[in-house]
Formats: structure tokens, C-alpha cells, sequence
């Protein structure tokens, strides 16, 4: 056992200890929680039923692909930083070939 930790031994260095008990608890607690989360919905007789907002809205996966697909286009996320960074810039400085006396 010790030669399979030795890697996580030599990342964590000191800390190792500290990560070592957070994983042991995390790994006994995390069960435990999800086990009583299902054992009161079972006794409460409770069914889940996961869906998507295409679902329960009344629409196929194709349809809302297309709707999302038309409400996206042009619209490019990695150039909106750099728009609102001009956007900004420009409001600061108006006019930059006037000089400020």
C-alpha cells in the first residue's frame, strides 16, 4: 500500500498527513450522506424523474439545439472580453489625439 501512495507522498510533501485524513473521511462521510438521502426518499416514497428544459418544455433535442444555435449566432464569447475592454477604453478616453492641458 505504502508503494502506491509514495507518489501522492512526494506531491504533498508535508501536507500529506492533512490530505491523507481529508481523503479517509471524505471517503467514508460522502456514502454515508448519499445513503441517507436515498433512504428518506425512499421512505417518503418519493420518484425522481430527471429531465432536460427541452423536455419539459415540449420541445425535442433538435429543436432546442436549433433554438440555441439561432439565439448564439454571432455571438462569440471569447471576444466579448475584449469588446468590453475597448468599450471602456474608448469611454475613458474620447478623443486620445487631444492632448489634456
Amino acid at each position: 500500500m505504502d508503494e502506491l501512495l509514495l507518489p501522492a507522498q512526494r506531491l504533498f510533501g508535508a501536507a500529506w498527513p492533512t490530505v491523507w485524513t481529508l481523503a479517509k473521511i471524505i471517503a467514508i462521510t460522502v456514502p454515508l450522506i448519499l445513503c441517507v438521502a436515498y433512504l428518506t426518499l425512499v421512505e417518503r416514497k418519493v420518484t425522481p424523474h430527471i429531465k432536460f428544459v427541452y423536455e419539459m418544455s415540449g420541445e425535442t433535442r433538435e429543436q432546442a439545439e436549433a433554438r440555441i444555435a439561432k439565439r448564439d449566432k454571432g455571438h462569440e464569447i471569447a471576444k466579448a472580453g475584449i469588446y468590453q475592454a475597448s468599450q471602456w477604453i474608448e469611454n475613458q478616453f474620447p478623443n486620445p489625439a487631444e492632448p489634456k492641458a
